[in-house]
């Protein structure tokens, strides 16, 4: 009898490991589903925004913090990718809800040209829970591409 029981703890362990995994990869390891008109941030004016302004344009939207190592280890590629695109064809969006003085902060540190704007909400509220997480839009506001984790933004803008 103890041995069934046993058996039977094992295999309810077995499937909470299970369970608690599936969820923790489907949260923090693959990026959201995010709605461009969904997301809406502010720019240094105060004026309120949302991804859909920037259609018409290919958007790349990289979601940052400023204690984040791997956000910050990015910054230079993406600011050189900026330099590289036509902005008259392609849009940089940097999303955060640090505060403006860090976003002023990390705009200096790294020299950044590209837009950064601060949330009206947090990362979480717009199901953003690994940083860096990336995205780029098309034109017409479909999604094309969305990974966690650095990315090369180059290769995606080549689509």
């Amino acid at each position: 009898m103890a041995s069934k029981s046993k058996k039977t703890f094992r295999i309810i362990l077995l499937l909470v490991v299970a369970g608690w995994l599936v969820f923790y990869i489907l949260r923090y390891r693959v990026a959201p589903e995010v709605k461009s008109q969904e997301v809406t941030f502010t720019n240094q004016q105060g004026d309120t925004l949302s991804l859909s302004h920037f259609e018409g344009k290919k958007v790349f939207v990289n979601f940052y913090a400023s204690w984040c190592g791997p956000c910050m280890n990015e910054m230079p590629d993406l600011q050189k990718s900026w330099e590289d695109q036509s902005q008259e064809s392609t849009s940089f969006v940097a999303l955060t809800d640090d505060s403006w003085q860090k976003i002023e902060g990390v705009r200096q540190k790294f020299g950044l040209t590209f837009p950064v704007y601060k949330l009206t909400g947090s990362l979480h509220d717009v199901g953003v829970y690994t940083i860096p997480t990336s995205f780029l839009f098309s034109a017409d506001g479909d999604l094309l591409e969305k990974q966690t984790g650095v990315v090369d933004p180059d290769k995606w803008l080549e689509k």
